[in-house]
């Protein structure tokens, strides 16, 4: 498939699931609309719900390593907490949003 027919079809799904405002995400490009708390993500719309499990299982599977005594271990303790910060700090960007973080990835976007 054509890669801008792709994208085109992604966005009329998203569009007909209610994420009308999504004509300016691209591919490869991650999203975060922290009105609606939906990630849009290398072409898939990540619903807040989903976020949220994300950001429990980070944080269970960094409490599961924490005290582990093996080198490897402890060092997943710390990789999972990352992402379960990294989760919660995308959530509390509605102070910053319109801003893009230090990474060109990824961007906050506000309606």
């Amino acid at each position: 498939m054509e890669s801008n027919t792709r994208e085109n079809l992604i966005h009329a799904l998203a569009a007909s699931m209610g994420h009308e405002n999504i004509s300016s995400t691209r591919l490869g490009d991650s999203r975060y609309n922290p009105d609606t708390g939906t990630l849009f993500c290398n072409g898939y719309v990540v619903s807040k719900n989903t976020i949220e499990e994300a950001r429990v299982f980070f944080e269970k599977q960094s409490q599961r390593y924490a005290n582990a005594t093996e080198k490897e271990l402890k060092n997943m303790s710390q990789i999972y907490a990352v992402g379960a910060e990294a989760i919660k700090m995308m959530q509390n960007s509605d102070q910053g949003a319109g801003t893009s973080s230090s990474s060109s990835d990824f961007q906050v976007i506000k309606k």
